[in-house]
């Protein structure tokens, strides 16, 4: 990545996108921390997983396999308020008295809970309940939204009360 920007120069959009892509990787870090205590024996964790389904790819950051059920992860590093409309479907993130609008990351990984029940149908396999999660992984982010997404929105350091 230092490599790209190097050769990027002053290109805003390739150091942009390598920004991006860095704080990415450092919240899938920063959940990996809460995922090594789950012991081994009870779960199969696939860290970043690409599947094609027949048309196009689909990547899931974490896919979690258990004997009993599936646990879908779709890992976000933001920073600042998090408001979560489940009604529109409609993602807001207010940092820095900046208000935006994002693709909703519910919406996403509910769409990536279909895609893997379909990629797993078309290679015969029986689907297993599926559990999609929307995990945050900085602490000083707030999270805001109706009651319903107490069950799909958490911060990474609840993960291991919810697994529990």
């Amino acid at each position: 990545m230092e490599a790209l920007l190097q050769r990027g120069g002053k290109d805003w959009t390739i150091k942009k996108d390598v920004y991006i892509h860095l704080r990415g990787y450092k919240g899938e870090k920063e959940l990996t921390y809460y995922l090594d205590f789950i012991p081994d024996k009870e779960c199969f964790i696939i860290h970043n997983l690409r599947l094609y389904n027949g048309k196009s790819y689909f990547q899931i950051d974490y896919l979690l396999l258990t004997r009993f059920f599936f646990v879908i992860i779709d890992c976000k590093n933001y920073l600042g308020t998090l408001i979560f409309d489940t009604t529109l479907n409609q993602f807001t993130r207010i940092r820095n008295n900046q208000e935006g609008g994002y693709l909703d990351p519910i919406s996403q990984v509910n769409r990536l809970k279909r895609q893997l029940e379909h990629f797993l149908q078309k290679h015969h396999f029986t689907i297993p309940p599926i559990e999609p999660l929307v995990i945050i992984s900085k602490p000083s982010t707030i999270i805001k939204g109706n009651p319903s997404i107490k069950n799909h929105v958490l911060h990474s350091h609840s993960f291991l009360d919810k697994w529990d």
